[in-house]
């Protein structure tokens, strides 16, 4: 099995040892790496005035935001009400 299709595998959740846990820990951060830099050449790319726009600023705070927030993103979709 390759390095990629094993990170997201250990990060997700469940019961594990501690050996288990830092691994996952160890992939979610990878995983939340991989996503800045994409996030950084896509802001980088992008022109300022694009409907990819509001996806690109909803993934900054997802990337941003932390366990004790209060108003978190659970997901990056954008449903029909706001899309208009």
């Amino acid at each position: 099995m390759s390095r990629w299709t094993q990170i997201p595998r250990q990060s997700h959740c469940g019961r594990r040892t501690k050996g288990e846990a830092a691994a996952a820990r160890k992939a979610a951060r990878r995983l939340k790496t991989i996503a800045g830099k994409v996030v950084r050449q896509l802001d980088a790319g992008l022109p300022a005035e694009t409907k990819d726009r509001r996806w690109l600023e909803k993934a900054v705070r997802d990337l941003n935001q932390k366990r004790e927030d209060g108003d978190k993103i659970y997901s990056l979709g954008i449903s029909k009400a706001t899309s208009g």
